[in-house]
């Protein structure tokens, strides 16, 4: 509806020949447009409308809104919804509502709800499992430093046993 306004002859406006025209000038020249009332009115309050739009925000509402029916659609899968970047700017969206039209929908809400909670579960995934990681990492270092000092300890026990049997041999 805000892809072009008519302002056409006939319904929004007529023509008509001015007083003083002679017939020396152009036709174009020699007319006046006169707005027809009510349709001139209509037709300068969409033109108002279209002008004061908030072109961005209104794409935002339309693409936030197909992500979120299909998730809808697809019943609530997490895979459906927002991370990272993309999650960001929806929330971002959305703190800027307060008066923009058309307001954020109930779905967009949850949507936008739905991908934070999932945000914040695969962070603690993430996070579990870098602890697991660095645990089993810690775990290992102290095995393979425990297995070197175990090691170091039987060479020194092999070597002193070495050592009398040598000088035992030689007396």
């Amino acid at each position: 509806r805000f892809n072009w306004g008519m302002f056409k002859h006939g319904q929004v406006f007529q023509l008509q020949p001015l007083p003083e025209s002679s017939g020396e000038h152009e036709v174009e020249e020699s007319l006046e447009a006169l707005p027809r009332q009510p349709q001139f009115q209509e037709a300068i309050q969409k033109l108002d409308e279209a002008i004061r739009t908030d072109w961005v925000w209104l794409e935002d509402h339309k693409t936030l809104q197909v992500d979120a029916i299909r998730w809808e659609k697809n019943q609530r899968e997490p895979s459906f919804l927002l991370r990272g970047s993309e999650l960001e700017k929806g929330e971002a969206w959305l703190a800027q509502a307060s008066g923009k039209d058309p307001e954020p929908t109930v779905l967009q809400t949850q949507f936008l709800a739905a991908s934070r909670q999932e945000e914040i579960r695969q962070q603690k995934r993430t996070n579990r499992l870098q602890r697991l990681f660095s645990i089993s990492v810690a775990v290992g270092l102290i095995v393979a430093v425990a297995l070197g000092i175990i090691a170091l300890l039987q060479r020194n026990e092999a070597q002193a046993q070495a050592r009398e049997s040598l000088s035992g041999k030689l007396v």
